[in-house]
This record gives structure tokens, C-alpha cells and sequence, in this order.
């Protein structure tokens, strides 16, 4: 699961965007802020950004898309950034998988395969 970043340009929220991009949303969570011709949307999804590029290009708006701890050329001001960890940590969901379960699920499927609390937790897990 990955936290992405989507900026749209343009002058209000779009009820078409808002319909393609909830295809992509993982989760009851979706943050978005408008602010004066940009809307700011952060979502937990397992899409890539190319799949929710392709799904939003028809629409014609201009968009920028990043994913959380990438290089994404734009700086959020603290207190927005503050706001979106909060509501994201309100429904965080905690991974209680012992290391040898997550040990089988990487080795069945891959690293990339774990969500980011399955990460954390081999990352706590292993340092003990």
C-alpha cells in the first residue's frame, strides 16, 4: 500500500475525477483540501502512478502525482502536512504478524508485497 500525493489544478473538485480516482483508493481515507485553483487529494492505494495517471489523462486537468517518502518537486506547508499525518494515524492499522510469518509471506511473495505496517513491523522485528 502506498500514500499518494495528487495535485489537480483547476478551479473546484470535479465529480468525474473524484469517480475514477476512488477506483484507486484503498481504504475509507481520502484527505482533500482546496485551495485557490488547487485541489490537494492524499490517498492510501495499491495503484500505480501510472495506472492512476492513465484512469485520470482523459479528463483533460492538468495533475501532479507523487508517492510519500519519493523526490515530488513540491514543497506542503507544515501545518497541511500536519493535518493529513493526523488523520491518517487516527485509522492506522497496526500489524501484529510474528517474524517468522513475515519472513514466509517475502519469501512467498516478494518484499514489495508488504503493506507499509507489515514493513514496520519486519523493520521492528528485526532489530531485536
Amino acid at each position: 500500500m502506498r500514500k499518494y500525493y495528487l495535485v489537480r489544478l483547476g478551479p473546484c473538485p470535479d465529480p468525474n475525477v473524484n469517480y475514477l480516482l476512488a477506483r484507486h483508493v484503498e481504504g475509507q481515507i481520502a484527505v482533500c483540501c482546496q485551495m485557490p485553483g488547487v485541489i490537494l487529494t492524499v490517498f492510501n492505494s495499491k495503484s500505480t502512478i501510472e495506472e492512476i495517471r492513465k484512469e485520470l489523462a482523459p479528463t483533460g486537468y492538468w495533475f501532479f502525482i507523487g508517492e510519500q517518502g519519493k523526490d515530488f518537486g513540491f514543497q506542503l506547508p507544515s501545518n497541511l502536512v500536519q493535518h493529513i499525518e493526523k488523520t491518517f494515524a487516527k485509522n492506522r492499522v497496526e500489524c501484529t504478524l510474528s517474524l517468522d510469518d513475515l519472513l514466509e509471506l517475502v519469501e512467498a511473495n516478494g518484499l514489495e508485497s508488504l503493506t507499509q505496517p507489515e514493513r514496520e513491523r519486519l523493520n521492528e522485528l528485526s532489530k531485536k
